[in-house]
């Protein structure tokens, strides 16, 4: 580990512990000192057609989790690369994209060494890759998300966690929040929703049944706006999804194994102007949740091993299900319509409101959820990228030799934005069909 990576350790460590919210200034000076430099692998194109970008700021898109964008233009045709960035490590989750600038989320693991993470700062403007700033976490860090003009995104170095908040153009670092005592920030992607980030929190210790369990933090400064106290989960440690917001409400549910108790229940509906629990949700047929609810319009979507189910957000109650004899991926929400695949190779297109299929598509298998724009879903197969019409059950086409097949592409303006192949030095891809190299 470098002299850097260990005076950055102990800086962090050091406000972690305190739990203290360290604002504005604290640490400018490493967001680009000594960085390494990559240079972007480019090829000849038409510079007057390059879009201006809109963005895909969060993993899943949005605060509800929708992973659809319908207003974002689809790659209709086989797209063509356009460049490269090579990048330290393989991405831990999809690029984001926002104002312009696409930020990737790399990890190195050594055995027996501390991972290594890093924010890499790549311009999507321009259509050339050029890197616009780097920035080392020594430790794990979460998928980010994109709130304005600040990055958002949580640490575990050493033992401690807590929610980091960085300028999107510099990559430097604004505040830091850790709380203390016995609660401290869970190691989970935070979401960010109404000018507020939300973060499950964990209790250190087992005697402290009454332990927040989830927190509101001002995205200006990172001060606490409220802590929800519940006694419903106990077992320590407890993993969480990524939290979801939507109908005024924050939606937090438990990431089992399947060999935990179902003695707690599996998701909590919180009121997101006050953290109170306004209901709770187990899954009844004795499964566990495997993703973040999705929210749409009039629903809240969830889905175990063998079953989608759809809510009513006010209440909790269940409005309707489907059943499936393989296990379902994560679902997309676009409009009135629910995507949902199969690790064993279905995607179906539901009605929201009633569950009723509109229509059904066969393919190899999918280990991905898919990912949808105006036109089309988006759903991986290992190292495979199909693309299928939404209005019907139709390929319009297919690239292999795609890295990051646990998590489905970026798409922004036309422009596709994916890990290179496995087995090969990893890098961030840029592809398109809006104009041919």
């Amino acid at each position: 580990m470098t002299e850097e990576s260990q005076s950055r350790r102990r800086f962090l460590r050091t406000a972690l512990v305190g739990g203290a919210v360290a604002v504005a200034g604290c640490n400018d000076s490493s967001a680009n000192a000594d960085a390494p430099q990559f240079t972007a692998a480019r090829r000849d194109r038409d510079q007057d057609a390059t879009p201006e970008f809109t963005g895909w700021p969060a993993p899943n898109h949005d605060a509800a989790q929708t992973n659809a964008a319908p207003a974002e233009d689809s790659v209709t045709s086989k797209p063509a690369q356009m460049w490269e960035v090579p990048l330290p490590g393989t991405l831990g989750s999809k690029p984001i994209v926002s104002g312009g600038t696409i930020f990737c989320h790399t990890e190195q693991q050594s055995r027996g060494v501390q991972p290594e993470s890093d924010i890499i700062a790549v311009k999507a403007g321009t259509g050339d890759g050029e890197q616009e700033w780097t920035r080392g976490f020594p430790g794990t860090v979460s998928p980010p998300t994109v709130a304005g003009s600040t990055l958002f995104l949580t640490t575990a170095i050493d033992g401690w966690t807590a929610v980091l908040a960085h300028d999107t153009k510099s990559g430097k670092e604004q505040w830091i929040q850790s709380l203390s005592g016995p609660k401290q920030i869970a190691q989970c992607q935070p979401t960010v929703a109404n000018e507020s980030v939300y973060v499950p929190v964990r209790a250190t210790t087992e005697t402290t049944r009454t332990t927040p369990r989830f927190a509101s933090l001002d995205t200006a400064d990172g001060s606490v706006e409220w802590l929800s106290g519940t006694e419903f989960w106990q077992e320590i440690p407890v993993k969480y999804h990524p939290p979801s917001v939507a109908h005024g409400r924050v939606y937090l549910a438990q990431r089992r194994s399947g060999a935990e108790s179902k003695s707690t229940p599996d998701l909590l509906a919180l009121d997101a102007a006050t953290g109170d629990v306004e209901w709770e949700f187990t899954v009844s047929d004795g499964g566990f949740l495997h993703h973040a609810p999705v929210a749409g319009s009039s629903f809240l979507f969830l889905s175990s091993q063998t079953r989608l189910l759809a809510l009513d957000p006010a209440t909790g109650n269940t409005e309707w299900t489907v059943d499936h004899n393989g296990q379902f991926h994560r679902p997309a929400v676009a409009g009135n319509t629910v995507y949902v695949a199969t690790k064993s190779g279905l995607l179906s297109a539901l009605d929201s409101t009633t569950g009723d299929r509109q229509w059904a598509y066969t393919g190899d298998r999918f280990t991905s959820g898919p990912v949808v724009t105006n036109e089309t879903a988006y759903l991986r197969n290992g190292s495979i990228i199909n693309a299928i019409n939404r209005s019907e059950p139709a390929l319009q086409w297919e690239m292999s030799d795609i890295g990051g097949g646990r998590h489905g592409p970026s798409i922004v303006d036309g422009w596709l934005f994916a890990e290179s192949p496995p087995a090969t030095a990893p890098s961030l891809l840029a592809y398109t069909s809006l104009n041919e190299p």
